[in-house]
């Protein structure tokens, strides 16, 4: 969703040619990563026949090289020191989540709701999922971190 020219400034007739770039190719699904698309591209995935991961707008890059300077990875320190389980963040968390359902929930092309990119996985994405469950049951949600977490938190998301 950006143009070479001219950044995020993308005309309608910029995303359209993009889809159709996308179509010749057999692409068939798009995941908006990081953050829900301009609601014309939504439009032209609804008329092309596109299948959309529309992701909340939820990003937490950088916990890991400032909170764990040594080689590798610790998922023990999403335990307490990401948002993602911190109870502070939990309304802002599920605004995210909100703002994107509320304003999108009519598309046809979206098939997911995911609750963001690499995040962690933690209490507040349980309670984004919550909500989306409750408000839409008829989406599949999708929890992109929760695969490395594994376990019970693979079971909270559907993918």
């Amino acid at each position: 969703d950006t143009h070479p020219l001219n950044g995020w400034c993308m005309t309608k007739e910029d995303i359209l040619y993009d889809l159709q770039q996308m179509k010749k190719l057999h692409v068939n699904t798009i995941r908006t990563s990081h953050y829900p698309p301009s609601p014309v591209m939504l439009e032209l995935c609804d008329a092309l026949g596109f299948y959309v991961i529309l992701e909340a707008d939820l990003e937490t890059h950088g916990f890991v090289c400032r909170t764990n300077p040594s080689p590798g990875y610790d998922v023990a320190n999403e335990q307490y020191l990401w948002p993602c389980q911190d109870p502070a963040w939990k309304d802002a968390f599920v605004e995210r989540m909100i703002r994107a359902v509320e304003r999108d929930k009519n598309a046809p092309s979206i098939i997911m709701w995911s609750t963001g990119n690499e995040s962690g996985h933690g209490q507040n994405q349980v309670e984004m999922i919550r909500w989306a469950r409750q408000r839409d049951p008829s989406r599949l949600i999708h929890c992109e971190d929760a695969c490395r977490r594994g376990g019970e938190h693979m079971k909270q998301s559907d993918v």
